[in-house]
């Protein structure tokens, strides 16, 4: 069985590689945000980049506060409430870092896809393929 000092050195560590993760796409997020073309955007694209953007923010929240209980609570000392601690704050960033991610991730499909959404209706490439049958 692993020591206390390697359960809390191993559950910061892992929190420091992910507030690195967080901070990344936190970065890219605000930089879409303050692009001169986001006013363009329509409403509910920049409701969507804002909703991105506050949950990757109380997800690098979530990941930075085990270090800081660590140091300035437990004043850097090991103990069983810092491990059970950390890990729950880990695990509740997950939420939030989820659905930023998901956001990102779902802006890129909906920019993909609204051309063939907006622009050719399936109607449109129903009677496209109706006519290529009729002529052979």
């Amino acid at each position: 069985m692993a020591k206390l000092k390697d359960k809390v050195q191993n559950v910061l560590d892992e929190g420091r590689m992910l507030v690195l993760g967080a901070q990344i796409i936190l970065g890219l997020q605000f930089r879409s945000v303050l692009e001169p073309g986001f006013d363009k955007l329509p409403f509910i694209t920049q409701a969507l980049k804002m909703f991105g953007l506050g949950a990757m923010l109380v997800a690098v929240g979530l990941l930075i506060a085990p270090s800081a209980y660590h140091r300035i609570v437990e004043r850097g000392e090991d103990s069983e409430e810092t491990h059970r601690y950390a890990s729950r704050m880990m695990t509740w960033a997950l939420l939030p870092f989820a659905l930023g991610l998901g956001v990102i991730l779902l802006q890129g499909e909906l920019r993909r896809l609204a051309p063939r959404l907006l622009l050719e209706p399936p109607i449109c490439e129903f009677r496209r393929n109706w006519e290529d049958v009729q002529t052979g």
